[in-house]
C-alpha cells in the first residue's frame, strides 16, 4: 500500500527507506486504533443490553432491536450512540451454532473506492471463558484488500492479539479453528496465518456467531459495492462443517439480502452493500 518515489542519490534512498518504515508504522498503527476503537464503542453500547449468564454476556430476549457487532445486541437508542461515534455494522447473527471446534464464512474479497474511513468483512466466535475473536479482511481508504484477525477479552474489553496477511480478490475461506489443546489457528483457504493459545478447547453456546460488515472513521456510512458472503456461518463439529440453521439481521446502516429477502439467494448465504435494500434491524435471513 506504500507508494515511493527513489532518486538516483544514496541520499534518497536512505530516506526512501525511512519513509516506508514510517508509512508502515502509520498504516498499522491505523489498524490497531480502527480495530479497538470499533470493538470498544460496540461493547460499551452493548453493556446496558446484556445479562450475566454464567459468567458470559448472553443474548437478551427476541425482543431487542440489534444495530452494532462485537458482542451482542442494542437498543435503537444505543445505536443512534453507535452511529455518532463513525462505526456502523450490517450481517448476520446467529445463535444456532452451539460449541463447536471451529467456524467459518466464505467471503467475496473485491476492492471498493471508499477514498476515506475503513470498510472490512469478517465472522467471529466466543469462547467460554469470555475471549473473542474474528478474523476476514478490511479495506482502508481504497487500499488493496488486507486479511486480519484479532482477538479480545470481553472481561475488561482489551484487545489481546492481532494479525494480518496477504489477501487477493475472489472468494475466500476465513476461519477460526481448534489446534492442539488450547491453542486456535486463524485461517484463509486452509493456510493458517495466524495462531493463541485461547486457554480453553470450548467455544461458546450461548453467545451468537456474527458474519458482519463494517465501516469506520467516516461522519456517515458510506457506499460500497456488493459483497457475497456465500457460505456465510458454518460450524465444524465432529471433523464435518455444518451449515447454521437460521440467523436473523443485524444492524440497519445499508442494505442486506438473504434467502427470505431473495429467492436468488441459497441457505446460509446473504449479500451486503451496493444496491441491496435496507431491512428492518433482527429480520430473519434464513431458517432450514
Amino acid at each position: 500500500m506504500q507508494r515511493f518515489l527513489l532518486s538516483s542519490t544514496n541520499d534518497s534512498q536512505a530516506n526512501a527507506r525511512r519513509s516506508a518504515k514510517t508509512g508502515t508504522i502509520i498504516l498499522t498503527f491505523a489498524l490497531i486504533v480502527f480495530l479497538s476503537c470499533s470493538f470498544l464503542i460496540f461493547a460499551a453500547v452493548q453493556l446496558t443490553n446484556v445479562r450475566s449468564e454464567h459468567g458470559l454476556f448472553a443474548l437478551q430476549s427476541e425482543a431487542v432491536h440489534p444495530t452494532t457487532i462485537s458482542t451482542t445486541v442494542t437498543t435503537s437508542a444505543a445505536a443512534e450512540s453507535q452511529s455518532s461515534s463513525s462505526f456502523w455494522y450490517v450481517g448476520a447473527s446467529s445463535m444456532s451454532g452451539g460449541s463447536n471446534n471451529g467456524v467459518r464464512s466464505f467471503i467475496q474479497v473485491r476492492d471498493q473506492n471508499n477514498r476515506d474511513g475503513v470498510v472490512s468483512f469478517w465472522i467471529s466466535e466466543a469462547f467460554e471463558n469470555n475471549l473473542w475473536a474474528q478474523v476476514g479482511y478490511y479495506i482502508q481508504s481504497g487500499s488493496q484488500p488486507v486479511g486480519f484477525y484479532q482477538i479480545w477479552s470481553l472481561n475488561n474489553r482489551s484487545e489481546i492479539s492481532t494479525g494480518t496477511t496477504k489477501v487477493t480478490d475472489g472468494i475466500h475461506e476465513f476461519a477460526i479453528l481448534h489446534g492442539n489443546n488450547t491453542t486456535w489457528q486463524f485461517v484463509i483457504d486452509s493456510k493458517v496465518f495466524g495462531s493463541f493459545n485461547m486457554q480453553t478447547n470450548s467455544t461458546s453456546s450461548s453467545y451468537p456467531i456474527y458474519a458482519m460488515s463494517e465501516e469506520g472513521y467516516t461522519n456517515e456510512p458510506f457506499a460500497f459495492s456488493q459483497v457475497m458472503f456465500s457460505r456465510a456461518i458454518q460450524v465444524l463439529n465432529s471433523g464435518n462443517w455444518y451449515n447454521v440453521p437460521s440467523a436473523v439481521s443485524f444492524g440497519t446502516a445499508w442494505g442486506i439480502d438473504g434467502r427470505v429477502q431473495s429467492s436468488q439467494l441459497l441457505e446460509n448465504q446473504f449479500v451486503v452493500g451496493g444496491s441491496t435494500r435496507v431491512i428492518a434491524a433482527n429480520a430473519e435471513l434464513w431458517s432450514a
